[in-house]
């Protein structure tokens, strides 16, 4: 599977799109061929200074708040908060995940 809408909708930080996909029954643990989900693609492209950062912050909650799984394995074995490299990112609500559970 390649990009769904909703990956695309997460990793260019459209909350507003990303909810309504959400509410539609959008796949919000969906893998792209590489084995990442949404929050995949978030903590992996979230830097501080960057301008979507806000954004992304407020996908990362719908998606939470939606049930995403933030424990799920990508090709490499690695779960979203493994490669987070955003300090304002940890300390939202992902900081309370064990990566290693």
């Amino acid at each position: 599977m390649g990009q769904t809408p909703l990956i695309i909708a997460s990793y260019w930080g459209k909350d507003e799109a990303l909810r309504l996909l959400i509410d539609a029954k959008g796949d919000i643990n969906a893998q792209n061929e590489m084995g990442n989900t949404a929050l995949h693609h978030i903590t992996e492209n979230a830097k501080p200074g960057w301008p979507l950062l806000p954004a992304m912050l407020r996908c990362t909650t719908s998606l939470l708040d939606a049930k995403a799984n933030p424990r799920l394995r990508n090709g490499r074995e690695l779960q979203p908060l493994d490669i987070c490299q955003c300090d304002e990112l940890r300390s939202q609500r992902l900081s309370t995940l064990n990566p290693s559970s």
